[in-house]
C-alpha cells in the first residue's frame, strides 16, 4: 500500500486545474468562432427586416418553430433567421427576426404568425447589416441564447 504524501496530492491537484484551465479556455474559444462565423453568414445574407416578437404568453423558446417554418415556407418569404432569447426579468423569452421577404409589412408579419400588432414591438428596415448581426447574436457565447435557426 503506498502512502499519498501531501506534494503528490498537490502536484496532482496542480495537473487537474491546467486541465479544466485548457478546457475551459477551449469551449470559450469555440464558443467565440461559432458566434463569429453566424455573424459572418448574417452579413452575407440579403435580409430587409429586423423584428423583435415579445408576448408574456411566450414561455418555451421553441413554441414558434412551427409557425416560423410555415412563414418560412410562403412564396413571399425568401430567408429567416430568428433568435430566442431569455427576458431580463426571467419570466419568459423573446425573439429576432431577421427577414428577407417581398413586401413584407408590420401586419403582414402579424396575420402570418397569428400575433397581435403590439406583439412585434420592432419592426425596421435593416440599415446596417454588421450592426444587426451584432445585435442578433450578442449572446450567443452564454445561456440566455438559448436557441436559433435559420430557414
Amino acid at each position: 500500500m503506498s502512502i499519498i504524501t501531501r506534494s503528490d496530492l498537490d502536484k496532482q491537484v496542480e495537473k487537474n486545474r491546467k486541465f479544466y484551465d485548457k478546457y475551459e479556455y477551449s469551449i470559450g474559444y469555440k464558443r467565440k468562432q461559432i458566434k463569429k462565423g453566424w455573424r459572418k453568414f448574417i452579413r452575407t445574407q440579403n435580409y430587409t427586416v429586423l423584428a423583435t416578437i415579445q408576448s408574456p404568453f411566450i414561455k418555451n423558446p421553441y413554441m414558434f418553430e412551427d409557425k416560423f417554418k410555415r412563414f418560412s415556407e410562403l412564396d413571399r418569404t425568401n430567408s429567416l433567421f430568428y433568435s430566442a432569447e431569455r427576458n431580463a426579468d426571467l419570466s419568459g423569452y423573446h425573439f429576432h427576426l431577421l427577414i428577407n421577404a417581398y413586401r413584407l409589412t408590420k401586419g403582414a408579419l402579424c396575420y402570418a404568425l397569428d400575433l397581435k400588432y403590439n406583439q412585434i414591438p420592432y419592426y425596421k428596415p435593416v440599415d446596417s447589416k454588421v450592426k444587426v448581426a451584432g445585435y442578433v447574436t450578442k449572446y450567443m457565447k452564454d445561456d440566455h441564447q438559448i436557441h436559433y435557426n435559420i430557414y
